[in-house]
């Protein structure tokens, strides 16, 4: 893998930003890119490779969570409760979506990485 110095400087740099889109055709390099940014820096990274059938926001946000938990065992459990709850309590995904980001948000003592890979796979509807 050829690291790519001035890209990864650039990340680096930009650690304060709340959202980085890394945005080209396939087969540039972006993964690698990512996974290169985590090795180096002292981050962690959930990663999910989106398909076809993430398109219903509900599925994508069980397996986001299942990517937490990755990291800590534990994580996101308000969240989980109300993805199983929903067809009973009728949750919005509003709701839904502020209880991900807000336990996202404690998630770790460390910087933390979502990276969403192939995100031109999943339909609008999500």
């Amino acid at each position: 893998m050829l690291p790519r110095k001035r890209l990864n400087r650039w990340l680096a740099s930009h650690g304060h930003t709340r959202l980085r889109l890394i945005i080209a055709d396939a087969g540039y390099g972006k993964s690698t890119l990512i996974a290169d940014y985590v090795h180096r820096a002292d981050v962690m990274a959930m990663w999910y490779r989106l398909d076809s059938s993430d398109g219903d926001w509900v599925t994508l946000l069980s397996y986001l969570v299942a990517a937490g938990r990755e990291l800590h065992p534990s994580f996101a459990e308000t969240t989980s409760a109300l993805l199983t709850s929903i067809s009973v309590t009728n949750v919005g995904r509003d709701i839904v979506l502020a209880s991900y980001i807000a336990e996202l948000e404690t998630l770790c003592s460390r910087p933390v990485i979502l990276v969403l890979d192939d995100f031109h796979l999943a339909n609008d509807s999500a």
